[in-house]
């Protein structure tokens, strides 16, 4: 079997502390990002509509069932947004430690990589990158 390497709607789940695992979609194909070396993937992170009138960042939510992984409403947390290399990335589902899961179908992909740059959740070192 060839190696898996990372690409555009990707979908992997990460460990997340003591919460298990949260799905994170790959927003983009590998490229070369200032400051970062190799060419690298923006990843951002699905988390579950808190209930209780907890707050949580509404810009760009998902439905139960709008990918296999998601059982519950749920939510982009921009502000867990990330950039990982594509060794790095290849490495952590070698060794198991990332788990793939099926791509992101369009809807809700567009949405999801559209939120990037219109939250106010996102760390502006991550707004406006050509991906």
């Amino acid at each position: 079997m060839d190696a898996w390497y990372p690409k555009v709607a990707d979908t992997l789940l990460v460990p997340s502390g003591n919460d298990g695992f949260h799905l994170f979609i790959i927003l983009n194909d590998p490229i070369s990002i200032d400051c970062y070396p190799g060419l690298s993937c923006i990843l951002v992170c699905v988390c579950s509509i808190p209930g209780n009138g907890v707050f949580y960042d509404n810009t760009c939510t998902l439905e139960a069932g709008s990918h296999s992984f998601i059982k519950h409403r749920s939510y982009i947390a921009y502000r867990h947004t990330r950039i990982e290399t594509d060794r790095a990335l290849q490495a952590r589902v070698a060794d198991g430690v990332f788990k793939l899961r099926a791509s992101c179908a369009d809807p809700p992909f567009s949405e999801i990589k559209d939120g990037l740059n219109t939250t106010s959740h996102t760390k502006n070192a991550f707004k406006n990158l050509l991906i």
